[in-house]
């Protein structure tokens, strides 16, 4: 009968081996999937005599232990935690994890975890797995700044096409050689163009005028103005080097320009640090938002 147990223990856990190698191969394909091992241990059935200390007179004794005739159980089944390969596909909502961490998803039954970054765009804008759960992460606030944090998490939304409201020109630089050997009188005509509060371009031109003697005065017309705004003064020593710099800020009209252009979203891209940065028609960048991803002591129990 010992021989029996023996075999039909020993059939049950290269059942069980085979059935983990199976699914190892069905998902070699699946996206993030850890493979398992299996390993197994010897089923001791009783203590026939337990082991004793040695004595004066007596040396010590080993245990006397009886099997079933050299059964086997399955010991733990446990899973790979370790890097996979990484592949590109070419769709920037196609996301990988370098290293450890798990995506944070929302869905119907509550908070998930995956490392399964396959992630698409629905209808309405929303980050979303193959199941259509939500994936989780932050949004800026109104001063464009991300807080991080695992109480303030939500549904992450890119909108093809979104407006982007308008924001008044609040500074403009630009650098360039002004010539000492110009003649007293000279003046140089730099244009830019500003928007209003409604996002009209209102042009302006920066004029720069030889006052002689190292010292230009900087003044301002907006578009349609009949006459400039001086802003002040800049003075050189002989070296070029600015000795003195009394230009005021100046303010373009409220009013007047062209017409609003409409300000939308072109595209966006995902950074390493999960970042989702905006790209929007009038050229500038934005940050969307930051995916969040979820860290664990025993990545591969509980």
């Amino acid at each position: 009968m010992a021989g029996l147990s023996a075999a039909i223990s020993g059939l049950s856990a290269d059942q069980q081996w085979l059935n983990v190698i199976s699914q190892n191969i069905a998902n070699i394909n699946t996206v993030a999937y850890k493979s398992s091992r299996v390993t197994f241990s010897q089923a001791l059935l009783a203590t026939l005599r337990g082991a004793s200390t040695p004595t004066p007179t007596l040396g010590g004794i080993n245990p006397e232990q009886m099997g079933s005739g050299g059964a086997v159980n399955l010991g733990t089944v446990d899973v790979n935690m370790g890097q996979g390969s990484l592949h590109s596909t070419g769709i920037n909502t196609d996301l990988a994890l370098q290293g450890q961490g798990f995506f944070i998803v929302q869905g119907p039954s509550g908070v998930s975890y995956t490392r399964a970054g396959n992630f698409y765009l629905d209808a309405n804008g929303n980050l979303v797995n193959a199941q259509g759960d939500f994936v989780q992460g932050w949004v800026p606030n109104s001063a464009g700044q991300i807080t991080t944090g695992p109480t303030n998490l939500t549904n992450l939304q890119i909108l093809p096409g979104e407006a982007l409201a308008p924001q008044a020109t609040t500074a403009i630089d630009f650098a360039g050689n002004l010539n000492a050997a110009d003649a007293s009188g000279t003046v140089l005509t730099i244009p830019v163009t500003t928007y209003n509060s409604i996002g009209a371009p209102v042009p302006v031109d920066v004029l720069m005028t030889d006052q002689g003697g190292n010292t230009w005065s900087v003044s301002a017309e907006a578009s349609g103005s009949t006459s400039a705004t001086t802003l002040g003064t800049l003075t050189f020593n002989s070296a070029g080097q600015m000795t003195a710099d009394t230009v005021t800020t100046y303010t373009p009209p409220a009013t007047g320009g062209g017409a609003s252009p409409a300000i939308t979203l072109t595209g966006f891209t995902i950074s390493p640090d999960g970042s989702i940065t905006g790209s929007f028609s009038h050229g500038q960048t934005k940050t969307l938002g930051q995916v969040a991803v979820a860290g664990f002591t025993n990545p591969g129990g509980s």
